[in-house]
């Protein structure tokens, strides 16, 4: 009702539905600033230490792959220097000087063709005679095969009996392969070769690798080829062995050609160890009853131009000893049989080049 003399007081109702909806939405807004202005500093430490542990990760895989590939490159490295040792060491014996004499020989005296000749009967007798040798060889050095081939290319020996016996590596069936064109080529130029790996026909086109070295006579005219023969599962042992990458990594040895080459530098005829020290002051009396081991002493010794004498007993050696000492002209080392009394240092069979260097350095005096 109007009161008199005043105006009309009549109350205007709120609208409940708005401000409610107002005050939720700045409720909302004031509690996601909130949120968002107390949430951004553990983002932003959160987004700092993942890229701190994700370069630290990345830092430690990457140390550790350079880590796995040095250790690889070393352990292979190694496997070569050492096969290489081997198979110069073996081109040179009178064994097999002898055996690749023996072979042409027949081969010639026969009349028989090539393929003929190694089913012969006299190339089983020849070859019987020097099986204990070669697969003593090839056991210790861990290889596949041996090769002895003739200055024509002819393949004479091979202790698998493979297809490639009896066929010519020069111009055959196996000439274009990576295997003839390093006996082309180290036969060529008279210095060791690498065929690099390939799958190899004659081995049931696994992959293969040989090393090739130059076989001379006590002249040093050159007669021929030792070849050996590894497979690719050698490397491959090398390669998955413990790499240093934990249990979480493995490692591949690529190139474009099947898996890596390796270049062998020319050395010449002789081989000489790669040590500081001179050899040619060395005087070496070496005492061993087994005549192998003799050869394969003469075969280092004399490519490294060291004066040496053999004894093949303990008397004979003292002799040689106290002879040199009455004539002033004493030994500077001694390499005896392990199993002989008195000795002060040894060397393991099989002998590489590499020890026995270090073993007279060891003993040589400054």
């Amino acid at each position: 009702m109007d009161e008199p003399g005043g105006t009309s007081n009549v109350p205007i109702p709120k609208n409940n539905t708005i401000d409610s909806i107002m005050g939720r939405g700045l409720f909302r807004t004031i509690l996601f600033g909130f949120l968002a202005i107390s949430l951004l500093p553990l983002v932003t430490i959160s987004i700092i230490n993942y890229q701190r542990t994700h370069k630290s990760l990345t830092s430690d895989a990457k140390g550790k792959l350079i880590g796995a590939a040095t250790l690889k490159s070393k352990q292979i490295q190694s496997f070569f220097e050492d096969s290489l040792s081997a198979l110069f060491i073996q081109a040179r014996l009178k064994m097999t000087v002898s055996m690749l004499k023996d072979l042409r020989r027949s081969f010639e005296a026969t009349g028989l063709d090539l393929p003929e000749f190694v089913k012969s009967s006299e190339w089983k007798r020849i070859s019987e005679q020097y099986e204990d040798d070669i697969g003593f060889f090839l056991t210790t050095n861990h290889f596949y095969d041996l090769f002895i081939i003739d200055s024509e290319g002819n393949i004479l020996f091979t202790d698998k009996k493979q297809d490639h016996l009896g066929t010519t590596i020069f111009t055959g069936t196996y000439s274009k392969t990576m295997f003839g064109r390093a006996c082309q080529f180290s036969f060529g130029k008279e210095m060791p070769g690498f065929s690099g790996f390939e799958r190899y026909g004659p081995s049931n086109n696994s992959m293969a690798g040989f090393l090739v070295s130059v076989i001379f006579d006590e002249n040093e005219n050159k007669l021929g080829l030792a070849a050996v023969q590894f497979q690719g599962d050698t490397i491959k042992r090398i390669i998955q062995s413990e790499s240093g990458l934990d249990h979480q990594g493995e490692v591949f040895l690529i190139n474009a050609t099947f898996w890596f080459t390796l270049e062998l530098k020319k050395s010449g005829k002789k081989s000489k160890p790669a040590k500081s020290f001179d050899l040619g002051k060395a005087k070496v009396l070496i005492v061993d009853d087994n005549a192998a081991s003799l050869e394969v002493m003469e075969t280092m010794l004399s490519s490294w131009g060291v004066e040496h004498s053999f004894a093949k007993s303990g008397a004979e050696g003292l002799d040689m000893l106290n002879k040199a000492i009455d004539a002033k002209v004493p030994y500077n080392i001694a390499v005896l049989d392990m199993h002989m009394p008195g000795m002060n240092d040894y060397i393991s069979k099989p002998m590489k080049m590499d020890g026995v260097a270090d073993l007279i350095e060891k003993w040589l005096p400054g």
